[in-house]
């Protein structure tokens, strides 16, 4: 799938040597695909590799997640899967003419910008309204929240923190955006030309929602902090939790995990086969968590 020339090389990082390559590519859609398909198996796969690297013990995180979801990057979406807390990975990139491989985030980083492969531009594409939700709308959010007309949670919901700020917004650029339409006062919806004045203000600045992550398995009833927060946030937007946001994981959190395990009993129980959820947050329940509500 790749021409037979390509450069391999050394990154030096504080966490240690790391290495990678750069190819161009002969079949994209080929490569695409092919990689996409040994994802399952590369850890395994790499073992001796990355074990010369320093892994000794399973990945940190079971399986690939897109860059682009992450808070703070700016560039070119790869896929990645971190090893050890030690920015110790599997990354690949597919974009325009080049495939690169390196074993971590900076490495990556750094190669994506000696070669100029550039990011795709933010925009939001669609009309959002109050009710509505979803990534557009935790995009819509951010950029509210840096232009200072919005204070609430960024948490994909459209309500009514999120329409006071729409209106808001529309009525400090009103002569870009209501005066086209012969309107004096902002609506709350985001209209094409609200998203048009968003996107030339926004698109470029790279601020992107923060998406976090749950990556503690084992989560169970009695434990408290910051993840199981998340957990409660995020059970809550599935709507099987009613009960406080605390980080305290305790009958009503359990009860939750245990209707969305049985939600998605074919992806979370029957690969164990469990017919019954069992309320802790083991590896598939954290899986199937992440990749509703997380990167």
């Amino acid at each position: 799938k790749v021409e037979n020339d390509f450069t391999l090389f050394v990154y030096s990082q504080s966490e240690g040597n790391r290495l990678g390559f750069a190819v161009k590519i002969k079949n994209y859609e080929g490569l695409a695909n092919l990689l996409r398909d040994q994802e399952t198996t590369m850890e395994s796969d790499f073992q001796t590799f990355y074990a010369l690297m320093g892994k000794e013990k399973p990945a940190i995180i079971s399986y690939f997640k897109n860059a682009e979801n992450i808070s703070g990057y700016t560039g070119p979406n790869f896929r990645y899967q971190s090893l050890t807390s030690q920015d110790l990975g599997i990354c690949y990139l597919t974009s325009g003419d080049y495939f690169v491989f390196t074993s971590s985030w900076k490495s990556i980083e750094k190669t994506v910008e000696r070669l100029g492969i550039i990011g795709i531009r933010l925009e939001i594409t669609t009309e959002l309204k109050k009710g509505d939700k979803g990534y557009e709308v935790k995009l819509l959010q951010t950029w509210l929240t840096e232009e200072g007309v919005y204070k609430g949670a960024i948490g994909g919901n459209f309500g009514p923190m999120t329409e006071a700020a729409v209106i808001n917004f529309q009525e400090r650029h009103a002569s870009e955006i209501l005066a086209p339409r012969g309107l004096s006062k902002g609506t709350g919806v985001v209209d094409s030309e609200t998203r048009m004045k968003l996107n030339e203000l926004y698109g470029e600045s790279g601020l992107k929602p923060r998406i976090d992550e749950l990556t503690t398995v084992g989560l169970m009833f009695g434990d408290d902090g910051e993840e199981v927060k998340l957990l409660q946030i995020w059970l809550a937007e599935e709507g099987v939790y009613k009960g406080a946001i605390g980080g305290h994981f305790r009958y009503l959190t359990e009860a939750a995990v245990i209707s969305f395990q049985e939600k998605y009993a074919p992806e979370i129980l029957a690969p164990q086969g469990f017919t019954r959820g069992t309320g802790i947050v083991d590896e598939l329940t954290l899986k199937k968590l992440n990749e509703l509500y997380g990167p």
